[in-house]
């Protein structure tokens, strides 16, 4: 059995209570709902009060030195017995344990659809293990929005418009630079803008995984799905997340944008999810519901933990420091973690032989705890004075991402996004009066964004770029500039397809110190992009002067900020892009499917090679970045793995 601590939140409550002191009030489903706890005397207070008020003191005493005795002998084989149990550094864990059957490692949105697939069958008993904290106000949050009409004490991860925010407070953020990393429980899923945006049936084909086809593919993107829109054989109404329609709030700046694209003889796109329908300009679609960021965790992990399932425990707030492999690396005994509840404390989870551990940690976090467990190339864990259990060469490699730049131009009139801070306060009392006491948020229920485009250049079949318009330019994390800012209008032009690839480096065997993402010499001159990668961004900007250009987006325009009028030849818009494109947090690749150790971590199965019972199952498998924004896609990756470990489980191998 796990050791537990007294301040560990959000543990299952009713196998927590039979296994320890459990503090209601330290747990954020049930705040609120705590009552005083008596103090209970124990079974040998009450024994000894009772012989105390029978027998005479003097042989009360002479009772009492004998369990003294008695006590001691019983501690000095204790301490023999624990002796000659397994020891890992100053450790002492009994491998008599067996409670779970998977572990899962990251709660994110892989960590969540693996959770609930396999918990789902109330004879496998699941451990979710999260580093962060609680999130959304399903999942326990506690940082209640002050408004009037938030009678369901949302948080700011649920709000759509404040996404920004979340994305930009460093609180629920690993302390990695140059990276975006979420830290808490619903990982990406709760600081991403919510677009959902499925991969293409080429993507699929490209990776080339046995028995993983675009059919497959499509059937588990539906199941998934509860969309709100038109009933199509590409839409799903009965899953567990809301794929919801763009939202009507805010002004006319979307029509103007799909106009333009219009005058641009860039046609109407009726669905990006649909393949037929991917390139061309549109209206996005949203994990959002009735108002309210609907992330995997919120839908799939929220549920569970309000019908307290037996078979189920989550941990947070506690980090993986290693996987303890066996002596010649073949299979998973134990995971090395730091509880970071109260005062804190290292410990094994321990492993039985027929258990499953999954990695979902992110394409950033899961090649670094492979790496630090002794998996990965031999040369580099050498030099870390890492144990090698298993050379890996490709652990930490072929990271992929969309690059994107970002275009800014002043706008010319008002528009209601900047209306908000102001009239938060009316939307509340509008709401209450309208709503009741259901959570209706107006303009605070979008994301801010609802229109884009995906676009290839003369002669390509698939889309190169992304284009995603801001009506407000402070939405968008690239600009931090506090105070007064004017208003402006943000194209954001995104990389679907790059060549560029980054890597995840330790520099430390310490697994506090925060691993470096590489980016890859491609060409020369360019740290990162390719020839091909910087021409198909500097097209792309181009093509928004072009849209920017025309009578619908000209009339709400001033001046172009960024990059300005003076880059206009074609070398130096190229060398602009080169030097001031940024990360996109679309993180994949690090540990992808491969037809053997050298090409790859895990194989079609997303079983690391050589390792019995070890899996990954998040965006890290991922051998080619998808065409458009990956969330949706990972959800998949995460069903097909669920199943497979289903299968295997059932079979009894791993």
């Amino acid at each position: 059995m796990m050791p537990m601590n007294d301040r560990t939140p959000l543990l299952n409550p009713r196998r927590r209570a039979s296994t320890g002191p459990y503090y209601r009030d330290q747990d954020p489903l049930l705040a609120g709902r705590a009552t005083e706890v008596e103090p209970v005397d124990s079974s040998f207070q009450v024994f000894i009060r009772k012989i105390r008020e029978k027998i005479p003191t003097e042989r009360v005493l002479v009772a009492l030195t004998v369990l003294t005795v008695g006590f001691g002998l019983i501690s000095f084989a204790v301490v023999v017995i624990l002796s000659h149990l397994p020891k890992h550094g100053n450790l002492f864990v009994s491998k008599s344990s067996e409670e779970y059957d998977v572990v899962v490692i990251g709660g994110g949105p892989a960590g969540s659809v693996v959770s609930k697939v396999l918990a789902d069958d109330p004879k496998t008993r699941v451990l979710l293990i999260e580093a962060g904290n609680a999130s959304q106000a399903v999942l326990g949050g506690q940082e209640s929005i002050k408004l009037e009409s938030n009678h369901n004490h949302l948080t700011p991860f649920d709000i759509p418009f404040y996404w920004t925010s979340v994305a930009k407070n460093k609180k629920y953020h690993w302390d990695y630079p140059d990276v975006n990393v979420a830290k808490a429980l619903g990982g990406c899923g709760i600081h991403n803008a919510m677009l959902y945006v499925r991969a293409l049936p080429s993507d699929i084909r490209a990776w080339n995984i046995e028995n993983w086809t675009w059919e497959k593919a499509l059937k588990l993107y539906v199941a998934m799905e509860d969309f709100d829109g038109p009933s199509s054989k590409f839409h799903g109404k009965n899953g567990p997340i809301r794929t919801s329609l763009a939202a009507s709030h805010g002004d006319d700046m979307s029509e103007r944008f799909l106009a333009a694209c219009d005058a641009s003889n860039i046609r109407r796109s009726a669905d990006f999810n649909v393949p037929e329908e991917r390139l061309g300009a549109g209206y996005y679609h949203f994990n959002i519901r009735d108002g309210v960021r609907d992330s995997a965790a919120r839908a799939l992990v929220g549920p569970m933990l309000q019908q307290n399932r037996s078979n189920f425990d989550l941990q947070l707030n506690t980090i993986v420091k290693r996987i303890i492999l066996n002596e010649d690396g073949t299979s998973v005994e134990g995971v090395l973690v730091h509880d970071g509840n109260g005062a804190g404390k290292t410990y094994i989870v321990p492993v039985a032989k027929s258990a499953t551990v999954v990695l979902t940690a992110g394409a950033i976090n899961t090649p670094k705890i492979l790496l630090l467990s002794g998996i990965g190339p031999e040369n580099d864990l050498e030099r870390l004075k890492i144990p090698v259990k298993r050379h890996l060469p490709r652990v930490g490699k072929n990271l992929q991402d969309h690059p994107v730049i970002g275009i800014v131009y002043e706008k010319a009139d008002f528009s209601s996004f900047d209306m908000r801070t102001s009239f938060e306060k009316y939307f509340a009392a509008h709401n209450l009066s309208t709503c009741g006491e259901k959570d209706c948020f107006g303009i605070l229920g979008s994301t801010g964004i609802s229109v884009g485009a995906f676009l290839s250049p003369p002669g390509a079949l698939l889309p190169a770029i992304q284009i995603t318009f801001f009506p407000n330019h402070t939405s968008e994390p690239i600009f931090s500039n506090k105070g007064p800012q004017k208003n402006g209008l943000l194209f954001t032009v995104a990389l679907l397809s790059p060549d560029a690839r980054n890597t995840v480096k330790l520099d430390s065997n310490d697994h506090k110190i925060a691993p470096r993402v590489n980016p890859v010499r491609i060409d020369e001159g360019s740290v990162h992009l390719s020839a091909k990668d910087a021409r198909h961004l500097a097209w792309g900007v181009q093509v928004v002067r072009e849209l920017v250009s025309s009578p619908s987006l000209r009339e709400v325009t001033g001046s172009e900020i960024v990059p300005g009028d003076a880059i206009q030849s074609q070398e130096a818009l190229t060398q602009w892009v080169v030097e001031n494109h940024y990360r996109n947090s679309h993180w994949v690749g690090s540990a992808s499917v491969g037809l053997s150790p050298k090409d790859g971590v895990v194989d079609h199965r997303l079983r690391v090679f050589g390792v019995d019972n070890l899996r990954v199952a998040d965006a890290s498998v991922i051998p080619l970045i998808p065409n458009g924004n990956v969330h949706s896609t990972v959800l998949v990756v995460a069903s097909f793995a669920a199943e497979m470990i289903k299968e295997d489980r059932e079979k009894n191998s791993y």
